[in-house]
């Protein structure tokens, strides 16, 4: 009897649920449970982009599809299901899957297939990382023109049993996951997996790694910040130099005062060459013996010892660099050249100043530290004028205070004497920190120009480190402005540069600012997911400057879906350290949003404290745009609270402020629409008036779901209750879209039911929070007896017979 055997074309799909073996190993019954779950959301995926499965092998599923478009989008969505079902089970519960693609000749027999293009689609699935899916030449180009599939090449790969290497490509889940990884990450994690790659083989570019260690101080603690700043300068221009990677100062700072030998450092460093040494300096005369060891072939490559007093100093970075490429046959770069003839022009007790200032900026832990930075900047200057770093790193600090206008006034100054002296490098400095300034003024196309000036100097230095703040500085600019396309692509350059340069540090601030890009677009849970990466990246460096803004930003968005107990621990922990170096503009923010869990735990004495101490902080930093929203919330503390003459002062501040601002939107009618309701409330408005207000918002873009929820209450409040239910139903509306964006279930479903003002919008039974725990020293702080309290604030005069703790006119204390 001749064989029914039949040879056709077919995209063959494996998939693999990787913790099958774990779960069986410990209760085979569970194993199977689980198998068997995996099954029914697998099989819906299967079903729905037409795919036919030909049978299962314990763990594993083979499947046939007629289209690799439709194979490909299939594993996508796959992958997308079992996330969504892994957010909502336990950690012991959880189920991934490995994908493997390929389109090619295969023979059928009896419902079932085999062939060398069922071999292979079953060997590169054995290549794919859990939730991942690797593909064949052939996939590929069949999708390459497929604008929603973002692939990338892993080169050719020699697999087992068959027999010529194979091109394979990895398809990422969405746009995010692939700009988060770039090629030559991508490479070297495949090459740490032990996978055969041929490209590798033939034509390894050759890129040599050099580990620069934090060099020794043998002379006294106070000359410590020689060591740190000639260490960061060493690695900054070895960084410049293309064919060497050099791990950067977070790394070895981490490896600073441990016991490792020069293999264990190289080891965890994974570089071939280790530069280490000792400085000793004693007065003006220093000493410096620096060693190049090979750590492959484990021998001293050379050992050189330099020493003089502090007028060569400062250009000893130059001597070094020269001796360590000059010895391994690497080009001396101009700008080298130019470096060492522009520190040749510097004052040596300018540098010295300079580089304390550096290093205690770095460490810096309090208010004192700060001002002593800002004052090492300044005797910098003084002593020589043509000197363009530390103006410019001055006028930074001056940033961080928000003293605005001195900074800039400085910056002009400075950027004569860089023009005069054609002083490239510090006119782009210059112009990234009048970027800065901008941009926290909001005038965001003139902190671009800034940034791209800066920009086009920086990448013909081949200084990455300043390339990539620029990069973050334009898409944060880019983000303000709306323009969410330009902003997600500097973000994400930004983030491939230090990547690729080892930069945590630099990192950690990027996803930092990448989390600010998704609360700005509403996809909370992207915003939480980043800045918890970001977390995790300065928890291994020193840098609690940044941490603390982190965990501010943290906290704000947890506060958004109704996390508070988690926010007010990130708060309070950013508090603490903001407190001690008097970050007026960060501390007003803690303490508005602080307040905002007070309003959703309707702990209304409680949240009026806060907004008010906030305003008091809003002045000090002079924080323009953060009061019209404080204010408003301070007049809601006081609706909610029944105390109604409390609230119209603020409502009414809220909406004066309002009609100052030039750039009124639908989000400038807050305050009027929040007094609307007031005046309802009190039976002081009518039904035409608030038909006036709905009228003069149609049509206009950016309305939010509490405008929406006050113009509800307003006819509400008239016991118009058709008009009412008509505005609140938008107002769900309006929510219910918003939380479709956010991917993550319990972060969408808690976004929808926690918040109270969410609660009040979706109709959910409201249970009062009177009882609600708080810390001692908050409860012992607002209990505590009001008679030390100014009855009038002594400042302004104002009247204060609700025993506020700070004047919410002038922002002066009032108790004694």
């Amino acid at each position: 009897m001749t064989e029914n055997i039949q040879k056709k074309l077919a995209a063959i799909m494996f998939t693999s649920l990787v913790e099958y073996d774990e779960y069986v190993k410990k209760d085979e019954k569970y194993g199977i449970k689980v198998l068997n779950e995996h099954k029914k959301i697998l099989s819906a995926s299967i079903k729905e982009y037409n795919g036919n499965i030909i049978k299962y092998l314990d763990n594993m599923c083979f499947i046939e599809f007629f289209s690799a478009t439709n194979a490909v989008n299939c594993a996508l969505s796959i992958h997308n299901n079992f996330k969504k079902e892994n957010s909502q089970n336990p950690d012991t519960f959880q189920m991934n899957l490995k994908i493997g693609i390929h389109m090619g000749e295969v023979y059928e027999k009896d419902n079932d297939l085999f062939g060398e293009g069922v071999n292979l689609a079953a060997r590169v699935q054995a290549l794919a990382k859990p939730s991942g899916t690797v593909t064949t030449q052939a996939i590929y180009n069949s999708i390459r023109s497929e604008d929603n599939i973002f692939v990338r090449d892993m080169g050719r790969v020699n697999l087992k049993n068959i027999q010529e290497p194979e091109r394979v490509f990895k398809i990422y889940n969405n746009q995010t996951e692939y700009n988060k990884e770039t090629d030559k990450e991508l490479t070297g994690k495949l090459i740490r997996k032990n996978i055969d790659l041929v490209d590798r083989k033939i034509s390894k570019k050759k890129e040599l790694s050099i580990g620069i260690t934090y060099l020794k101080n043998l002379g006294s603690s106070d000359e410590d910040f020689f060591c740190y700043g000639l260490t960061q300068d060493l690695i900054t221009e070895t960084t410049k130099i293309s064919k060497i990677k050099v791990p950067q100062i977070d790394q070895i700072l981490k490896i600073k005062d441990s016991d490792l030998d020069s293999l264990q450092i190289a080891s965890m460093l994974d570089v071939e060459y280790l530069l280490n040494g000792n400085i000793m300096k004693m007065g003006n005369n220093f000493r410096l013996s620096l060693e190049l060891h090979d750590i492959k072939n484990d021998k001293l490559f050379w050992s050189e010892n330099w020493e003089g007093n502090n007028d060569v100093l400062k250009d000893i970075k130059g001597k070094v660099m020269y001796k360590m490429l000059n010895s391994l046959n690497i080009e001396i770069p101009d700008s080298l050249n130019k470096l060492i003839k522009k520190d040749k022009e510097i004052n040596p007790e300018a540098y010295e100043y300079f580089v304390k200032a550096k290093f205690l900026s770095f460490t810096s832990k309090n208010k004192v530290d700060l001002e002593i930075v800002r004052d090492l900047y300044k005797k910098s200057i003084n002593i020589d004028s043509n000197y363009i770093e530390p103006r410019y790193y001055y006028a930074f600090e001056l940033v961080r205070i928000n003293e605005l206008d001195k900074a800039v006034n400085i910056l002009n100054d400075a950027l004569i004497v860089a023009k005069k002296n054609n002083d490239n490098p510090g006119i782009a400095g210059i112009n990234i920190v009048y970027g800065a300034i901008y941009k926290s003024w909001g005038r965001y196309e003139k902190a671009i120009e800034y940034y791209e000036d800066a920009l086009e100097i920086r990448v013909k230095e081949k200084n990455l480190q300043d390339e990539a703040k620029v990069l973050n500085g334009l898409a944060q600019c880019y983000a303000s402005l709306n323009k969410n396309k330009e902003a997600f692509k500097y973000y994400n350059r930004s983030i491939e540069i230090k990547k690729n340069i080892d930069d945590k540090q630099g990192v950690a601030n990027s996803l930092s600012n990448l989390s600010m890009y998704y609360r700005r677009i509403l996809i909370y849970d992207k915003a939480i997911e980043c800045s918890k990466e970001a977390l995790e990246y300065f928890n291994t460096i020193e840098n609690p400057i940044s941490k603390s803004r982190t965990k501010m930003q943290l906290g704000s968005y947890q506060i958004i879906v109704g996390h508070f107990k988690e926010a007010k621990e990130n708060l309070k922990d950013a508090l603490d350290f903001m407190l001690n170096v008097n970050d007026f503009k960060s501390i007003g923010m803690i303490y508005r949003n602080l307040g905002i869990i007070e309003l959703n735990n309707q702990i209304w004495p409680k949240a009026q404290d806060y907004f008010i101490r906030a305003l008091n902080f809003h002045k000090k930093s002079e924080h323009r745009p953060a009061f019209e929203a404080t204010t408003l919330f301070l007049g809601l503390s006081y609706y909610y609270d029944n105390n109604f003459e409390s609230s119209e002062e603020f409502f009414n501040k809220a909406v004066q402020i309002t009609e100052r601002r030039t750039n009124i939107e639908f989000y400038g009618q807050t305050a009027a629409i929040a007094m609307l309701m007031l005046k309802t409330k009190k039976k002081q408005a009518d039904e035409s008036e608030i038909d006036k207000m709905v009228e003069s918002i149609k049509g206009l873009d950016g309305c939010l779901k509490r405008e929406y929820w006050y113009i509800s209450q307003s006819y509400l409040n008239l016991g118009l209750d058709d008009k009412s239910n008509k505005f609140k139903e938008i107002s769900q509306k309006h929510l219910k879209d918003i939380s479709k964006i956010i991917e993550n279930k319990k972060i969408r479903n808690d976004f929808l039911e926690l918040p109270l003002l969410h609660k009040k919008i979706m109709g959910k039974n409201i249970v009062s929070n009177d009882n609600s725990v708080c810390d001692e020293s908050e409860e012992s702080d607002l209990n505590s007896n009001t008679s030390n309290i100014f009855k009038f604030c002594p400042s302004c005069g104002f009247n204060n017979e609700n025993n506020f703790k700070f004047c919410p006119q002038c922002g002066s204390t009032l108790t004694s």
